[in-house]
């Protein structure tokens, strides 16, 4: 994990994020998926929720791994930065939406499998939801350009709205890992 953030900050150091700065981040990405794949990260049952690996805040940005429970579903909302994520294991289903605020209509649909990366890079809008659909937990890592406490909702009638994303106690699950809990998404089974 500590190559992967050097590699980050190294990255974002020399300017604002770009395609060509996504590109290389990306291929970062790959190399510390590479690293997890036999690691105890990916063996372990870990509960399912938000866990922050790492908040920069001299370069803006947080790396975060999600544990998602089998059948876990996101509503629609977006990030408004940009974003980097990738499945260590398992499988998400991303379904990608236009940005109307009334009535969002699917554009594209992703099955990222591990190692598969999911990208948005500003200003295109990165209006989306995430659904596990493996047959188990998936665990994917997520990389930020701002801090993730909160998002932006679609609630139908109401459009995007913000929310807040909800804080729990996880414990110590993570002291192996150095990873510090900050939450869960509204994630539900569906």
């Amino acid at each position: 994990m500590k190559e992967l953030i050097s590699h980050i900050q190294t990255n974002l150091a020399q300017g604002k994020v770009d395609a060509d700065k996504m590109q290389t981040m990306k291929e970062c990405l790959n190399e510390a998926v590479e690293r997890f794949k036999d690691s105890k990260l990916v063996q372990a049952d870990i509960a399912p929720g938000r866990y922050l690996c790492h908040q920069d805040d001299e370069h803006d940005f947080v790396v975060m791994f999600l544990s998602w429970e089998k059948g876990a579903e996101t509503p629609i909302h977006t990030h408004s930065c940009w974003g980097l994520e990738t499945v260590i294991r398992g499988q998400l289903k991303v379904v990608e939406y236009d940005d109307n605020p009334v009535n969002p209509q699917e554009t594209k649909t992703i099955l990222a499998g591990v190692g598969d990366q999911i990208f948005q890079l500003p200003p295109k809008k990165d209006v989306h939801k995430v659904m596990n659909t493996y047959d188990g937990r998936t665990y994917s890592i997520h990389v930020y350009g701002r801090q993730m406490c909160n998002n932006l909702m679609f609630k139908p009638g109401q459009g995007y709205v913000p929310c807040s994303l909800e804080t729990e106690d996880l414990n110590d699950v993570f002291d192996i890992f150095k990873m510090h809990p900050v939450g869960t998404t509204t994630m539900h089974a569906g």
